[in-house]
Parts: structure tokens; sequence; C-alpha cells
């Protein structure tokens, strides 16, 4: 899956609805983000300055598209033509430059 965020309504001055006075409400506000290798900390603050939400979110593993290995390769092999799929079968952990150019 792919993390996504929503930030802003998109037109207009005014919210779905009235904002509380104390900041305890999502009708106004903005996120802070923090950004490193490892994550991205998602802090969804109101206009009060009241912490609504946090969130992290952490890469997803690397397909890994060598031949023989399952993942997105498997995927692909499944919608090759017979004769491709037997020679990238044929071909093993060989690179798969060589199956697409080997002559049939």
């Amino acid at each position: 899956p792919t993390a996504w965020l929503v930030s802003g309504g998109g037109g207009g001055i005014t919210s779905e609805d009235l904002p509380e006075r104390n900041g305890l409400d999502d009708q106004y506000g903005f996120f802070e983000l923090t950004l490193s290798k490892e994550a991205i900390d998602i802090v969804g603050i109101s206009h009060g300055g009241k912490v609504r939400n946090r969130r992290q979110v952490r890469p997803r593993p690397r397909a890994d598209l060598h031949l023989g290995h399952t993942g997105v390769w498997e995927s692909l092999k499944a919608e090759m033509p017979p004769w491709l799929r037997q020679a990238a079968d044929a071909q093993g952990n060989k690179s798969s430059a060589k199956v697409l150019t080997q002559e049939i």
C-alpha cells in the first residue's frame, strides 16, 4: 500500500462545521511532517494547537525483480506468453536482458 495524506479542503474560506473555541476539532489546522531515512512521522494539529492525530509511515519492502525470486517478477511472469515464460525459467538466475534478446 502507498501512504497518502489529505490536507486542505480545496476552495472556499470556511470549514464544513463550526470550529470549537478550544481547538478540539479537525475543522482547521495543519500537519507537521518529520522526515527521516527510516520513517515519516505525521502529527495533525488543530487550529487551537491541540495534537489531534499521530501516525508513522515506514517504507515498504523492495520488490525483487531478479529471476527466481517471488514478488513482482512472479507477477510479471504470469502475464508473459508461454514461450517467454519458458525462456525465463530456463535462464534461472541469469540476466533477464539475455532472456529478452534470445532468439526463438
